[in-house]
């Protein structure tokens, strides 16, 4: 859905209730030093809202359907949740867990991953403000309407320093692994733990490699080479909810 009246921009910004409700503001360089439009942009950059300034002829051409003032802002009634929520909701959780989806640019991957993991209620998803899917209708349908709380964040290392920080128990899937899924208790998870699941390329070994405490587990598969983001998800939170409840 799209504003494209500035008025009604500035307006829909001002309203706290609706900051939540935005995934991308477009804003056609031939704009982008007036006034009204560099607050607007740094209004946006403080709530972590993707801004796309594009060439003015771009900027026509994307939006020729639209009466626009050269800036057009993309909303979703999907209302993100803070950092904060996800960490406090962890303690409301089946399970004390948080799963980083990394570059998951397919929107219906990010519903498939939505649905499993509000299934097993973990306290929430982060993923990527930029090269990931936005909450729009494929998402919400993919994922069945799942209510499952999701937070967008800029900085991979920032957000992987602060779990880090916080003692959170890092995991990668990875199925050249030594350590075996179908091996571990429950504990393996405690007190709580991010994550992480790689997009449709998988996870970068530049992204990683600082993480000294970095647990890596494989998933045991046959007959196929691997699995897909949302199997390899079920199956983990499958793995350590059946040994919460054996």
């Amino acid at each position: 859905m799209y504003l494209y009246n500035k008025k009604l921009i500035k307006e829909f910004i001002e309203d706290k209730n609706n900051i939540k409700k935005i995934t991308k503001v477009y804003i056609s360089k031939s704009i982008e030093d007036k006034i009204y439009v560099k607050k607007m942009i740094h209004d946006l950059k403080q709530h972590n809202i993707p801004i796309h300034i594009i060439d003015s002829n771009i900027f026509k051409k994307k939006f020729n359907f639209l009466n626009h003032q050269l800036i057009v802002l993309e909303y979703y009634d999907y209302i993100y949740s803070s950092l904060k929520e996800i960490e406090e909701n962890i303690y409301n959780s089946e399970l004390p867990i948080i799963i980083l989806g990394y570059k998951i640019k397919d929107p219906r991957n990010l519903g498939a991953l939505m649905r499993v993991c509000y299934a097993f209620n973990i306290a929430g998803i982060l993923i990527p403000i930029h090269d990931s899917a936005n909450i729009n209708d494929i998402v919400i349908q993919t994922s069945r309407n799942s209510k499952i709380k999701i937070h967008r964040f800029y900085s991979i290392s920032k957000i992987l320093n602060h779990f880090i920080s916080k003692k959170y128990n890092i995991i990668l899937l990875d199925k050249d692994s030594k350590t075996k899924l179908h091996k571990l208790d429950y504990n393996f998870i405690l007190p709580k733990s991010l994550v992480i699941i790689g997009g449709e390329n998988g996870i970068p070994k530049e992204v990683i490699k600082n993480i000294n405490s970095l647990k890596i587990v494989a998933i045991e598969i046959f007959n196929v080479e691997s699995l897909n983001l949302t199997n390899a998800a079920a199956i983990f939170l499958y793995h350590f909810f059946s040994k919460k409840h054996k």
